[in-house]
């Protein structure tokens, strides 16, 4: 398992950019620590919004979500509400 701290803002961050523990992880858990201000949008496509208008998964300060991923570059995070912080943590496959 690898683990990943990243900050997510109203610019959209891609999954892939984020370095991939194993070459093809087969899920990874989203943690929002209990310090952020606002929620974070997740998203499986680059149409996520700020405000989650167009849909996704909201991650709420101090929740957590896991996210089965067929590909690392499935999903997308943004956030309306300055430097949002999440850990990530790329579970391998069996």
């Amino acid at each position: 398992m690898k683990r990943v701290v990243a900050t997510v803002t109203a610019t959209q961050l891609p999954l892939s950019t984020l370095g991939v523990g194993n070459k093809n992880p087969a899920k990874v858990v989203v943690q929002a620590p209990t310090t952020n201000t606002d929620s974070i949008w997740i998203k499986n496509a680059s149409d996520v919004a700020v405000d989650g208008s167009t849909g996704g998964h909201e991650l709420p300060p101090g929740s957590n979500i896991i996210l089965p991923i067929s590909s690392y570059r499935d999903y997308y995070f943004i956030s309306a509400s300055g430097s949002q912080n999440m850990q990530l943590s790329y579970l391998a496959g069996a």
